[in-house]
């Protein structure tokens, strides 16, 4: 439950459904939507920023290669371990 207009001028940041809401955008001076990456002043879109803008492609895909690369990894010593302790 977002909190009463007497008690704030800020909205606490609100999941995309209801962040896009008339009733929450114009209830308060300053709501940031989709955790922060959208921002609005009264009624007024002031800001809007992505991953992809902010980052560039080719740093968000060096990135997910990495953690792909890095997930495909875990536990692998571990396997080899128990293998070679099965063999012996």
């Amino acid at each position: 439950m977002l909190p009463n207009r007497a008690q704030s001028t800020l909205a606490p940041p609100t999941p995309p459904p209801l962040a896009r809401t008339r009733a929450v955008i114009g209830a308060y001076d300053y709501v940031f939507a989709e955790n922060g990456l959208v921002a609005y002043k009264g009624d007024q879109l002031i800001a809007k920023q992505s991953l992809r803008t902010h980052l560039g492609e080719a740093n968000i895909k060096e990135f997910v290669n990495f953690i792909l690369h890095y997930v495909s990894g875990v536990g692998e010593g571990e396997s080899r371990a128990r293998a070679t302790m099965d063999c012996g």
